[in-house]
């Protein structure tokens, strides 16, 4: 999966969640904007990232 495709994921699922879902009760409403708020962070903080491939090394390729 790339970053884009990360990306497009957590824009639909903060679309979702902005629109989408109804909840009861106050501490509900504070989860659900609670995540939503975690998800537009973690959006933004990719968005302006570098995502380089890990390089597998000697060890990660040997199976115990």
């Amino acid at each position: 999966m790339v970053k884009n495709d990360v990306l497009q994921r957590i824009d639909a699922v903060c679309k979702t969640l902005d629109g989408g879902i109804a909840v009861s009760g106050a501490q509900n409403a504070g989860n659900l904007a609670g995540c939503f708020a975690i998800l537009q962070e973690t959006f933004a903080i990719l968005n302006n990232c570098e995502i380089i491939e890990k390089k597998e090394t000697e060890s990660d390729s040997k199976e115990d």
